[in-house]
């Protein structure tokens, strides 16, 4: 089984340093200036103005004297000073009403203050002479422009993720931000066609194609708003980055998509210059978002929106791993603390002389005076009932040749030994059932305590996508109980849906898949199914960036005889693909089913949720239960995420596994103990990061008898052949180069591959 998905994500970057006020200050202000240079709809200059409107004080302080400098500079006296009057009461209104940073309660007043002293001036303008009357109606519109683009600015600024109008804003931002670079050029090179196109490019690297449309309709829009000899620039900046959508991940292709249809777009330019400063700007644009750091392309973390019942759960799980970690931890020292009895040899003596000797009439003289030789006597008797749990009455030594019951003794000394050995053992059971205990506490709590974490993260739920997936279920006549449609912290949306019970054909699942993705605006992968009573279960998750495509070999050691080791891989809802090869020490059958004991358990716990040192210790403590023989089992276990290729490899008395790419091989050992040993487990977590092409293999010790550089030497002769064929072909090199220690052979591969759009 493969999963995969259209949506790379990669860790958070760090978090930045905050800059000083002063400096964000003078940031704010040269942005200012920029906007104040931005044109639309053949005259307006409205994008500095509503700069300082839409920010909050002291922000908007800096970004109003910005303009000011802006629209001196940029415009001629009489047009200029309708932006200057209307700055200086948006300024006033700042300084005199001062609000929280954030809210609205010195923007609207801000924004009304600018927007009427522009009309003003205007009006003042116009019955002075200097401007026509039919200025005004165009000035009343440019002021409402500015109302609009404040209330955008101040949208994407101050308002919470996830609230409506934020999204909104922010495309609206995205377009101010194109008709702002329009003016400014490098020789051929338009900022304003080659910087928002970077931007769109990184987005639709990260897979949000539903994010790119509109954002790409907005840039256009504004550039086409900037003047008609850029409207050809902004439709073909659209397309472009549309097109390389297409590829999420896909840095080159991408680049060569965009610069593609920024060639088109020059054949289409209106004249010579602007086709030539088509070209250079897409494939400026192309250049930039190739040697963006990967820290710029990663998402911010979503904010949560948790419902009270999943806060309370996630609560109560936090309080229930703490309360069964202290139980673990209050019994483990109880325990410890207790004094151990010491029951030995003399035990068996003194109950022997209780039961004989209490009633016998020369108990005085063999407990008096002959103390020291009855003793004596009955120590000599500790070997032979160690070696075979009984005294017959013509091996006991002269030291008791005064015993007058000398059968009784010889009958009472052989039950109570045999008592003895039981308490022994007894208390050696209750030990390691206390020790199971214990470990079980501690591994349920760690695993309640990791759910806890995951719920109490919270999801961004999509209530839109969630309405149109239950009309869309209604509709299919699936009566739907409970939909729910939500992003995780990573980005990944996930859609879950239960329904009364239902079969479903694997064409009809497809298709639901698609009809499912189509509602949600992204790809799913075929869902989990789950069908419990009346109800029938639906989980679905993006598809992943990548595909884990794996194969395993298991060759035993004997023809006939099942074979020792076990291998098996899968995909959980999360996107994680997990190799598991257990190896039961031994050969034949014992050594099968603590494999196998030991792998399903594995798989089991990994699917619900486990970590892979939370499911190694539990499976501990079934491979120390299971029988009275010692049962271990060395574990391997790979888990990798799909959708950003981070491999997590866990160890616990495994043999070397190897880690290949593009030739290079790199040896993956741990020195820990095989499960079923201790009574705790002591493996190694190794971490790394996958790209596409690389190959992991794991090996059983069988496999590695020929020794590890033997395997290194294989590995690099036939790393490029498929899987399958790989698998296969160094299990039965290695079964061949260790024939004269014949063991249990498996080779467990597992190739990462780029999965299809």
């Amino acid at each position: 089984m493969m999963t995969k998905t259209k949506t790379p994500q990669t860790a958070a970057p760090p978090a930045a340093r905050p800059m000083s006020p002063l400096a964000e200050g003078i940031l704010w202000a040269a942005a200012g200036a920029a906007a104040a240079w931005g044109q639309l709809l053949g005259g307006m200059y409205p994008l500095g103005l509503a700069l300082a409107m839409g920010l909050s004080a002291p922000y908007a302080l800096f970004a109003a004297g910005g303009a000011a400098a802006g629209y001196l500079i940029a415009l001629p006296g009489p047009d200029s000073a309708r932006y200057l009057g209307a700055l200086g009461a948006v300024a006033a209104v700042r300084l005199l009403a001062r609000g929280r940073e954030g809210s609205c309660r010195d923007v609207w007043p801000a924004a009304a203050a600018g927007g009427i002293t522009l009309a003003l001036v205007q009006a003042m303008l116009t019955v002075g002479g200097a401007a026509p009357v039919a200025r005004m109606l165009f000035t009343a519109s440019e002021a409402l422009l500015c109302g609009g683009l404040a209330a955008a600015i101040w949208a994407a600024w101050a308002l919470p993720p996830g609230a409506a109008g934020k999204e909104l804003g922010r495309l609206a931002v995205f377009g101010a931000a194109a008709a702002t670079l329009a003016p400014f050029a490098l020789g051929p090179l338009r900022l304003g066609w080659c910087i928002p196109a970077a931007a769109l490019l990184a987005e639709g690297w990260r897979g949000r194609r539903s994010r790119v449309l509109p954002a790409a309709i907005a840039a256009a829009g504004a550039l086409a708003a900037s003047g008609s000899d850029q409207a050809f620039a902004g439709a073909f900046m659209a397309l472009g980055a549309l097109a390389a959508s297409f590829l999420p991940g896909e840095r080159l292709g991408m680049a060569l998509v965009y610069f593609t249809c920024g060639c088109l777009g020059a054949a289409a330019a209106p004249g010579p210059k602007e086709a030539g400063a088509m070209l250079v700007s897409s494939g400026a644009a192309s250049l930039l978002f190739g040697c963006m750091p990967r820290s710029w392309l990663a998402l911010p973390p979503a904010a949560p929106r948790m419902r009270g019942a999943e806060f309370e759960a996630a609560g109560r799980l936090s309080a229930l791993a703490g309360a069964l970690e202290a139980v673990g931890q209050t019994v483990q020292q109880v325990v410890d603390r207790l004094p151990a009895p010491e029951e030995g040899y003399d035990w068996v003596t003194d109950r022997a002389a209780e039961q004989v000797c209490l009633g016998c009439g020369r108990r005085d003289e063999c407990w008096g005076e002959g103390f020291g030789q009855t003793v004596e006597g009955l120590w000599k008797l500790k070997p032979l009932l160690e070696q075979t749990g009984s005294v017959p009455v013509e091996k006991l030594p002269w030291e008791l040749c005064r015993c007058q019951q000398p059968a009784a003794l010889c009958e009472s000394l052989g039950r109570s030994y045999a008592l003895l050995q039981g308490r022994r053992a007894a208390a050696a059971r209750s030990r390691a059932m206390r020790g199971a205990l214990c470990e079980q506490f501690g591994a349920v709590a760690g695993a309640l305590a990791a759910i806890g974490r995951q719920l109490g993260a919270g999801q961004t739920e999509d209530e839109d996508a969630t309405q149109r997936l239950t009309e869309l279920l209604w509709g299919l006549g699936l009566s739907p109980t409970r939909v729910s449609v939500a992003a995780d912290r990573a980005g990944r949306l996930r859609a879950s849906a239960q329904l009364r019970r239902v079969a479903l054909s694997q064409e009809e699942l497809e298709q639901l898949t698609i009809e499912a993705g189509r509602c949600c605006k992204t790809q799913f992968e075929l869902p989990r199914v789950s069908t419990d009573g009346a109800f029938t279960q639906m989980d679905f998750g993006e598809k992943a960036v990548y595909d884990a495509v794996c194969a395993e070999c298991c060759i035993p050691a004997k023809e006939g005889q099942p074979c020792g080791d076990h291998a098996e891989h899968f995909c959980d809802v999360q996107g994680n693909c997990h190799l598991i090869l257990c190896d039961g020490m031994g050969t034949g059958r014992p050594a099968a089913l603590d494999g196998a004991l030991a792998a399903s358990l594995t798989a089991r716990l990994l699917e619900a949720g486990f970590g892979s040192e939370q499911a190694a210790r539990l499976v501990n403590v079934a491979l120390e239960l299971k029988s009275d023989e010692e049962s271990a089992a060395a574990l391997d276990v790979a888990s990798i995420d799909l959708y950003t290729g981070r491999l997590t490899l866990f160890k616990a008395g495994g043999a070397a596994s190897f880690l290949v790419r593009q030739g290079s091989i790199r040896r993956l050992s741990g020195g820990s103990l095989p499960v079923g040993i201790l009574d705790g487990v002591t493996g190694d977590c190794r971490h790394a990061s996958l790209w596409e092409g690389d190959l992991l293999v794991l090996c059983s010790d069988g496999a590695l008898a020929a020794g590890e550089e033997w395997m290194e030497a294989q590995l690099s002769a036939f790393w490029k052949l498929p899987v399958d064929q790989l698998a296969q072909r160094l299990a039965q090199s290695a079964a061949a180069a260790g024939a004269g220690h014949p063991d249990d052979v498996t080779v467990q591969a597992v190739r990462l591959e780029k999965a299809p759009v």
